[in-house]
């Protein structure tokens, strides 16, 4: 990988944008991954929410800042949780 036009100043103001707000970020994982993706979003100074089950998802994703998704490991039941946050 080459970082040569890695442009450290606008990555610095992002992060400290990230710290100024600390949004809340909705992530659709998997059981094997969900530790590493919240201690992920909180290592960016932001807040992780896992909410999965359908029922839940679309008011999750709507008051969210952004919503991650990890497609491995994949169930019925998170693709449709998945394509519900997707649309709200």
């Amino acid at each position: 990988m080459n970082f040569q036009n890695v442009d450290i100043k606008k990555i610095k103001e992002i992060r400290e944008h990230t710290l100024s707000c600390a949004p809340l970020i909705h992530c659709i994982t998997n059981p094997i991954s969900i530790n590493d993706c919240a201690n992920t979003v909180l290592l960016t100074g932001a807040k992780p929410i896992m909410a999965e089950h359908p029922d839940e998802v679309a008011g999750i994703t709507a008051i969210a800042g952004a919503l991650a998704v990890n497609l491995g490991n994949i169930t019925d039941a998170r693709m449709k949780s998945i394509i519900i946050a997707s649309q709200a």
